[in-house]
């Protein structure tokens, strides 16, 4: 699984964390590193938009929510609603992913970052 956020301003993308099982804890560990005060994607932002994934758990909005971001959920089964996501996760897996073949989390983390260089010039 990787998790990315994107700034809704610049559209700039970074990856939070890659991992084969998400779980509770890794994604309140991402919360922390999301939102740390120094170096956190989201430590100038107020809102985070994510789906009904199950992962975005009451303690992950909580420590979103102690770094002062809101957590705001789409509707249920309403891409629209989170369209750049919508067109990067599109984009990443037709003009990189489904064009590879990853031999393992490394070799996913390279092209992820190798995209991300490409999508932002």
């Amino acid at each position: 699984m990787v998790l990315f956020v994107i700034d809704y301003k610049t559209r700039k993308v970074e990856i939070a964390g890659i991992i084969p099982q998400a779980y509770g804890d890794w994604m309140k560990q991402i919360a922390r590193n999301l939102t740390d005060p120094l170096e956190g994607f989201l430590r100038d932002k107020k809102f985070l938009i994510h789906d009904w994934d199950p992962l975005f758990t009451k303690d992950f909005r909580n420590i979103l929510r102690a770094g002062g971001v809101k957590c705001v959920k789409t509707s249920i089964a309403c891409p629209n609603m989170n369209p750049f996501v919508e067109r990067f996760v599109r984009s990443i897996k037709s003009e990189c992913l489904n064009k590879m073949l990853i031999f393992g989390e490394d070799h996913l983390r390279y092209c992820c970052e190798q995209y991300l260089l490409h999508y932002h010039t």
